[in-house]
């Protein structure tokens, strides 16, 4: 028997960071399933995205983020901001936050009466203005957007940048360690390269500089009841550290070189992985790039005004000049279009459509003079918004192979340890050499 949805589902897709493996994924949509209301959750790993399925009057934004909050990981948001009249009483101040926060996507909002502005922080990824100014519209204040900051640089570049500068450092005081093991080996350099104390100078800044991060994630994640790929990291580069500590101390062997070798060869990794995330998004940018971030409405009396194009109405006129990428779905009014619908057909034949046709967003005006159009579909209902989600779903989709690979990573790393444990605790009590079990 087929599953009835609730009458008021909705769906978002979340961005996750924080996320390095499997069992990552496996942990957070437990987290966001334990959400009353959600009746689907798919996490992807390598867009770092989760989309949720879930009942309006059950669940919100706000859910999601502390879930995911709670399991140790972070959803991406950013802020954007809009003008609302008559919003100096404290009265109409409180409708227009509570009128934000019922707008799905939306986490914060903070009214500041002196300038009349309410900030709203909504999930990245989730272009829904046009909601909070109908939501606004629909508690008796008059918005309009100020700066839609959607489109600012993807964070995704940043943590590429970050990885990069971790994998240099780690590799720049990697070499010597590296480099008093050929010493020790084949007694090529010169002799202080063998001393330990500059081992343990060197391979500490490895461990405790872009080896941190590993040590943080896995104890936040120990901490949140599950362990993933980095807290087996942690447990073999920590051990082979402080064993080698010890052996510094007691003129034992050394064994700097596996924890700062370890950690290099898992940063590269982690720095490609980095630079795949990065260019896993580039198909939904370069569509969203089509759809401009202005438009310019012609008013009643004539007037022509520049606006955010995320806060069009239903209705309104649009004036179009040669060049313009065409902002929303409509029928032309007044002159001719010449249009170039490439980025919907795939022909590059130019299409001419006169007064009653009907222009889509995303294509481009290759005439010579403006026309006006009217709007018929705006924001989430346009063909290029429609296309845009199609992308994301068939991204997002997650094939039986992997839901069965993501329910193995579950217990993956527990299994590994307990192995581990188990081999520690046998040698140690079997040959009485506990450094040896260690190793």
């Amino acid at each position: 028997m087929a599953t009835v949805e609730p009458k008021h589902t909705e769906e978002v897709q979340l961005e996750i960071s924080g996320m390095t493996c499997a069992s990552c994924v496996a942990h957070v949509e437990k987290a966001l399933k334990t959400v009353p209301g959600v009746s689907r959750a798919d996490v992807n790993l390598a867009l770092e995205s989760a989309r949720v399925r879930f009942d309006l009057n059950q669940a919100g934004a706000r859910d999601f983020v502390r879930a995911v909050s709670d399991a140790g990981y972070h959803v991406r948001t950013e802020p954007v901001s809009f003008t609302v009249e008559g919003i100096e009483e404290p009265p109409a101040r409180f409708r227009a936050e509570r009128a934000a926060l019922g707008v799905p996507g939306v986490v914060r909002a903070a009214a500041n009466p002196s300038p009349g502005v309410i900030r709203v922080e909504r999930v990245r990824g989730v272009d829904n203005s046009a909601a909070v100014v109908e939501a606004l519209d629909e508690a008796g204040l008059k918005a309009s957007v100020i700066d839609d900051e959607a489109g600012r640089a993807d964070p995704r570049v940043k943590e590429a940048h970050e990885a990069r500068v971790r994998l240099f450092v780690s590799v720049l005081f990697t070499l010597p360690v590296w480099a008093s093991m050929v010493r020790m080996y084949w007694g090529a350099g010169p002799a202080w390269l063998a001393d330990g104390w500059i081992q343990l100078l060197a391979a500490s800044v490895v461990q405790w500089g872009p080896g941190r991060s590993f040590t943080r994630r896995a104890w936040l994640s120990v901490r949140h009841g599950s362990a993933n790929m980095d807290v087996l990291v942690a447990v073999g580069t920590l051990a082979a550290w402080t064993v080698s500590v010890y052996g510094l101390l007691v003129h034992g062997p050394l064994y700097f070189d596996t924890s700062a070798t370890v950690i290099t060869l898992i940063l590269v990794g982690k720095y490609l992985e980095a630079v795949a995330k990065g260019r896993t998004s580039e198909a939904i940018r370069e569509l969203l790039a089509l759809s401009p971030k202005t438009a310019r409405v012609v008013a009643d009396d004539g007037r022509v005004e520049v606006v955010p194009a995320a806060s069009l109405a239903v209705g309104q006129t649009v004036e179009i000049r040669p060049g313009d990428h065409i902002p929303v779905d409509g029928r032309i009014v007044e002159g001719e279009a010449v249009l170039d619908e490439s980025m919907l057909t795939g022909e590059s034949a130019l299409i001419r459509r006169e007064s009653g046709g009907a222009a889509r967003a995303g294509t481009i005006h290759r005439g010579f003079r403006r026309f006006l159009m009217t709007c018929d579909r705006v924001g989430r209902d346009t063909v290029l918004a429609q296309i845009v989600h199609a992308v994301e779903e068939a991204q997002a989709a997650k094939a039986p192979i992997q839901a069965l690979v993501d329910r193995i990573a579950s217990v993956f790393v527990p299994i590994v340890l307990l192995i581990g444990l188990a081999a520690f605790l046998g040698t140690g009590l079997a040959m009485g050499d506990w450094r040896a079990a260690l190793l």
